[in-house]
């Protein structure tokens, strides 16, 4: 019973909060809101004439999921496939984005943003045109492939300690070989990819260092193998 009343007594205060309630807030005009509230949100209106164009995103979607998952992703070791197949990749996100620039920018055409805050807004969209970006990637590339360049391929003037066989082995590895120990102080380099074959050099003892002359003999016979040279290992340009 007193469980009962307590419920009606919760109840009729409820009522009672309900029924003295008196809110403060007046309704007020659009331009009352813009005059007191000025935001951004309010600059991206579109004009009655926009119109979105749904053929054009389908048209995107479509490209990015076709191009994007049909290239294998780079795996392995990083080497020159490597970068080919990062490359690969890279390039159908950056057409992706580029398209969604064009797309945005037709979107704040005609709103009551300048052209200062447009191009702001538009760096959402531009990751991939930052210069922190760009030297990010060039720096990634470069160094795969001048440890190699260095090791394999020294210039005449410069001056060339020796070489850790650990140190060759390791790089060996990132252009796409797997070593495998043979008889004696034979060591097996052979290439993944199944393109080249294999190599066998035999590992320095009892110091397991390459001095500068038989780092540039086995260069040489990298070249005859494999048909490497000192061009193989320079980077194209992004805008070949």
């Amino acid at each position: 019973m007193y469980q009962t009343l307590s419920d009606l007594l919760t109840c009729y205060e409820m009522l009672l909060a309900v029924c003295l309630h008196r809110p403060q807030n007046a309704a007020r005009t659009v331009e009352e809101v813009r005059a007191t509230e000025d935001r951004e949100s309010w600059k991206l209106c579109r004009p009655e004439s926009y119109t979105e164009n749904l053929t054009l995103l389908q048209h995107i979607g479509t490209s990015l999921n076709r191009d994007f998952f049909s290239v294998k992703p780079p795996i392995g070791p990083k080497n020159a496939d490597w970068l080919v197949r990062s490359r690969a990749l890279r390039t159908p996100l950056e057409k992706f984005w580029t398209s969604m620039r064009g797309v945005v920018r037709d979107e704040l055409h005609g709103s009551a943003f300048n052209p200062a805050e447009v191009e702001s807004l538009l760096q959402v969209t531009s990751a991939n045109l930052s210069a922190e970006y760009l030297q990010q990637e060039q720096q990634a590339e470069a160094e795969i492939l001048a440890a190699i360049r260095r090791l394999m391929f020294p210039d005449k003037d410069d001056v060339v300690k020796d070489v850790l066989w650990d140190r060759f082995a390791h790089t060996m590895k990132d252009a796409g070989f797997a070593a495998r120990n043979c008889s004696g102080s034979a060591v097996a380099f052979k290439q993944l990819s199944g393109k080249g074959g294999r190599i066998v050099f035999h590992k320095p003892h009892p110091i397991d260092k390459i001095d500068p002359v038989l780092l540039r003999i086995m260069g040489e016979r990298m070249t005859r193998k494999f048909g490497w040279r000192r061009e193989t290992f320079v980077l194209c340009d992004d805008t070949n």
